[in-house]
């Protein structure tokens, strides 16, 4: 007992000499106290990355979801851009090196140098130094709102903040990276902030981690004083000599400076979706009506206020929203809308009417489950302003898979706290619920990252075949292109069929090297079209005509057999509905499909299962 209390208490003296030693070294390059250390403390403790924040002083900007501030002027900056996508594959692949986005005012830098930031400090091994220009998110007349942000940020991300001054010394000082609001005493203090966080990630354990370096409107901090020039090279040697990619903003309201890679460019541009004179006058009507807008409200600025939702949410909404009875004002709606949206938004008219008297789900989890289904599926009239291709990293007739799920949990908060009744009018559609069966199924075999489960080989009577299940393992996902040949297929693999593929709706490979052809369908099996048939006899032009049996068949070596109705060695056919009933008839008992049912499906979410498992009529 004694000699591990000894060799407890050497360990315990050697880590506190190894942390008095790191202290000392960051120490001797300051004077004032600063809290770096901390924060990379933090990051050793918690073996995870943070963002550090120089400057943070006040943000307004961010959308209200992080906060209970009651006011939301502007949701897009928590919308995932494209560019972000192409940035984020960039800096991935390379680990080091620079880019720099150019465009015009008011086209999205900012907000995607900030989701950059949050992408990359939930990946191993990496740090991110986050400089913004505090010019734009500056107000200060919100001081107590944003620093609510900024708290719940901190809390709710792991977001650290850099910051050498008091909280008085914070609220009295107007701080911001902008030349022209920065005394010369402030931007000096600022350079030295800088040089000491990039010498702390020099130093320690954090030699061996990536770094991500992110300025700003990095030309507006460049001006003929040398302190500046300085410390913007100090970066530049930087990420040159070290395991550092450097992202910078240029900003379009200071000339360029310096020399840089034209192919390092990358220019952000932003389309608006332009509404017609008559959809124009009727969504500014509704909105009078709410008093949120004066009379005289611009045309183009309601077009960049109204690219926050998708266009047929928020017409039905400002409609729904202006009627003290719900209903009564279908008529007129439904004659505006007519002409704009066509069948999209006729069919949510009739929808309403028929349900009009049924009692509406709200279950809240389920209903936030339904607007991530209809945000996946969409109706096909989500503008480009919205920009909905950025905000995932790949479609499918199954579902998407988001770039960054809070981002996506934010905006689905939002539409379910702004939209409540529309949410829930959206639950009673036949085509929500059908989509969300099928999302709800993708979601149990792959859940983002190495996923296992296990199911029964029971056949359409409900009888058990063989007493060993199937361990199904899902490591990765592709998306299926029509047009395009999959030319490997490795164990792990979950493939979203391409939509409206003859037979099935995706397809696995497992870990263990057994192939699943699998079909999710609301439908008895006896009523559903296509059955496990096409698998043999249905050839594809775009897969060189062959069947899709020996399509996969050949990308997986697996052996055909010479019966030709008959799935080969450990391939198999997974019929997946929401019905409890079996099927007694012979005819269907003797055909290789595994059946998987409600009470297979329904114990890991029982709410969502119920909303699901409703009645499917059309």
């Amino acid at each position: 007992m004694e000699n591990k209390f000894e060799k407890n208490n050497q360990q315990n003296q050697i880590n506190k000499f190894e942390k008095n030693n790191q202290i000392n070294q960051i120490n001797q390059f300051k004077n004032e106290k600063i809290t770096q250390i901390n924060i990379l403390e933090h990051i050793k403790k918690k073996n995870r990355n943070k963002v550090v924040l120089i400057d943070q002083n006040r943000f307004t900007m961010f959308p209200h979801v992080f906060s209970d501030c009651e006011k939301e002027e502007n949701l897009f900056p928590i919308l995932i851009r494209h560019q972000t996508q192409i940035l984020i594959k960039k800096i991935k692949n390379n680990g080091r090196g620079e880019s720099i986005l150019i465009g015009s005012s008011g086209a999205g830098k900012s907000f995607i140098l900030f989701h950059s930031a949050i992408f990359f400090s939930y990946l191993k091994n990496w740090i991110v130094l986050y400089i913004p220009n505090t010019e734009e998110l500056l107000k200060m007349e919100e001081f107590e709102a944003a620093k609510q942000i900024l708290k719940d940020i901190w809390n709710r991300y792991g977001t650290w903040f850099f910051d050498s001054l008091s909280e008085k010394e914070r609220n009295d000082l107007n701080i911001s990276l902008s030349t022209n609001l920065l005394t010369e005493d402030q931007k000096k203090f600022l350079i030295k902030e800088c040089k000491q966080v990039i010498y702390a990630l020099k130093i320690g354990s954090f030699k061996e981690y990536h770094k991500l370096i992110i300025v700003d409107e990095w030309n507006a901090l460049w001006n003929e004083k040398p302190p500046k020039q300085h410390f913007l090279n100090k970066f530049k040697n930087f990420y040159s000599t070290s395991n550092v990619f450097l992202l910078m903003a240029i900003s379009s309201k200071f000339q360029t400076f310096g020399k840089f890679d034209v192919l390092k460019f990358l220019t952000i541009s932003r389309e608006v979706y332009i509404y017609n004179e008559e959809e124009f006058e009727s969504i500014l009507e509704n909105y009078k009506s709410l008093k949120k807008l004066p009379n005289d409200f611009p045309k183009q600025d309601l077009e960049k206020i109204t690219g926050r939702v998708p266009r047929v949410l928020f017409f039905i909404s400002i409609a729904f929203q202006n009627k003290k009875d719900q209903f009564n004002w279908l008529e007129d709606a439904k004659q505006k809308t007519k002409n704009h949206y066509q069948e999209i938004v006729w069919k949510v008219f009739q929808k309403i009417e028929q349900r009009k008297s049924q009692k509406l789900y709200k279950d809240r989890n389920a209903l936030l489950f339904i607007i991530r289904v209809f945000l996946n599926k969409s109706f096909g009239d989500l503008p480009k302003f919205w920009e909905v291709a950025g905000l995932f990293q790949g479609y499918s007739k199954i579902g998407f898979s988001p770039i960054c799920e809070w981002v996506f949990e934010a905006i689905s908060e939002y539409i379910y706290r702004e939209f409540p009744q529309i949410v829930e009018l959206l639950a009673l559609f036949y085509e929500i619920r059908f989509y969300s069966l099928e999302l709800y199924v993708s979601s149990i075999f792959y859940s983002g990252f190495l996923t296992f489960i296990d199911l029964p080989n029971v056949d359409l009577a409900g009888n058990i075949r063989s007493h060993n299940s199937f361990h199904i393992g899902v490591s990765s996902q592709i998306l299926q292109n029509k047009n395009e040949k999959i030319k490997q297929l490795n164990p792990g693999t979950l493939i979203r069929c391409f939509e409206n593929h003859p037979v099935v709706d995706f397809i696995i490979y497992s870990l263990n090297k057994q192939l699943f052809y699998i079909q999710i369908s609301p439908e008895y099996y006896p009523n559903h079209s296509p059955k496990i048939d096409p698998l043999f006899t249905k050839t594809i032009e775009e897969y060189e005509n062959q069947t899709i049996i020996e399509y996969y068949s050949n990308l997986t070596n697996m052996k055909l057999l010479t019966e030709k109705d008959k799935l080969p060695e450990n391939q198999f056919y997974v019929y997946i509905t929401n019905h409890q009933i079996y099927f007694p008839k012979k005819e269907f008992i003797n055909q290789p499909v595994v059946l998987v049912n409600k009470e297979r499906l329904s114990h890991l979410n029982p709410e969502l299962w119920n909303y699901i498992s409703g009645n499917f009529d059309k």
